[in-house]
């Protein structure tokens, strides 16, 4: 039986809006757990990969900014209760899930177990400004215009960092950091100073010690090889030999010629609307 094209226009609209609410469905763990932590300890570690999300005693602020791909300090409005209650998190995603997809799954289970909402907004807030050091007047030692990377480097690489040196001579087509028995260091090859000042804002141990968004006012164009190397932002985590490394402000200047200044500037912040302790599991 032949249907009316009328009728016909309703199923495919109907069928489309199935379609698109199916696409719409945020990602969500299969299995989640999430406990307060009252041990009393000051250090938290996380592990996402390999189809799972473990956060042990977390503080929230630590939490929202890894779902959200953010550094703590781009995050505005937290309640009171976020500087002294701490988490236990373990999700499981299905094992074949994408890493990519388990930052999202986290941001579900926010919202869903904690009744988060945020929203962003432009701000202008006090920020560190990366520019040339004027009183040095050249770039530093370790950093040089360039053209051309290794695009093999990570292959070289392997296994070798914690144990040995980093391939000599070579530059990832990339940004790398990271931190080995030697210290904390921040490798580019053909990379632009903004790729740079991405990599500052990670949150991580690496840079632990920047408190605040990091802009980019250097006013270099082009592209650069460069090598930094620190300590560590957690000095009681720092391997021995990273002990007489220089912080990652002295370093900037004096290996690659860059300075941070304290300033201002309009910076997207993460503005939570509503959180609220989580329900039990």
């Amino acid at each position: 039986m032949k249907l009316p094209s009328s009728f016909r226009l309703l199923i495919v609209v109907c069928s489309f809006t199935v379609t698109l609410a199916a696409k719409q469905v945020a990602p969500a763990f299969e299995a989640a757990s999430v406990r307060p932590n009252t041990s009393g300890e000051r250090a938290q570690s996380n592990q996402i990969g390999k189809g799972s999300v473990v956060w042990t005693n977390g503080r929230m602020l630590a939490v929202i900014a890894s779902a959200h791909g953010v550094r703590p300090d781009r995050i505005l409005g937290s309640p009171e209760w976020f500087d002294r209650e701490r988490f236990d998190i373990m999700a499981r995603a299905p094992a074949d899930t994408p890493d990519n997809l388990l930052r999202p799954m986290l941001r579900t289970l926010l919202a869903e177990r904690f009744r988060f909402v945020a929203h962003t907004e432009t701000r202008d807030v006090p920020v560190y400004a990366l520019v040339v050091d004027r009183g040095i007047r050249r770039l530093g030692p370790s950093l040089k215009a360039s053209f051309q990377c290794d695009p093999d480097w990570m292959r070289t690489l392997g296994s070798r960092v914690g144990d040995a040196a980093l391939p000599i001579g070579k530059r990832p087509c990339d940004v790398v950091s990271g931190a080995d028995r030697r210290g904390a260091y921040i490798t580019g090859g053909a990379r632009s100073l903004a790729a740079l000042v991405d990599v500052l804002q990670r949150p991580d141990i690496a840079t632990g010690r920047i408190d605040r968004p990091v802009i980019d006012r250097t006013n270099l164009s082009g592209t650069y090889d460069f090598d930094l190397w620190y300590a560590p932002g957690a000095l009681d985590a720092a391997p021995p030999d990273a002990t007489n490394l220089p912080s990652i402000f002295t370093a900037l200047q004096e290996q690659l010629g860059l300075k941070l200044e304290t300033s201002r500037g309009l910076v997207e912040m993460l503005v939570i609307d509503s959180v609220e302790r989580p329900t039990p599991n």
